[in-house]
């Protein structure tokens, strides 16, 4: 949303602003402004939009994972390896490697590199 005035004053920006408009334009002005003006709106919106989407969309397969898999996640996210949660959770090897294969295959990234940084934005974004 943006505002237009003929007479416009700092009170009056300051409203529009706070009631949601991207933008406060005084009269009279150019059309090449008011069109850069509406583009960046639509780029804000779409982006925020954006956003929006990969925040829904990464809680949605965070919420598939087993409580045994968050767990597992966590640990992968500190860093530790393989072995190291295993013996950690008193797991066998195998057992992590199937909760590590689970998670990547529900959060649908191919490598602990992507999952890292899957979540590191999610977390950034909340």
């Amino acid at each position: 949303m943006g505002f237009c005035s003929g007479h416009g004053e700092i009170p009056d920006a300051t409203a529009a602003l706070r009631r949601g408009a991207v933008d406060f334009l005084e009269k009279p002005f150019t059309r090449d402004v008011f069109l850069e003006r509406v583009r960046e709106s639509l780029q804000k919106d779409a982006d925020a939009r954006n956003k929006r989407i990969a925040l829904e969309s990464t809680r949605a397969k965070l919420a598939t994972l087993t409580s045994r898999e968050r767990v597992v996640l966590d640990l992968i996210l500190d860093g530790l390896l393989t072995k190291q949660i295993a013996s950690r959770l008193d797991l066998s090897i195998k057992t992590i490697e199937n909760h590590r294969s689970n998670i990547a295959r529900k959060m649908d990234v191919d490598s602990a590199v992507q999952l890292v940084k899957l979540v590191a934005e999610y977390r950034a974004l909340c």
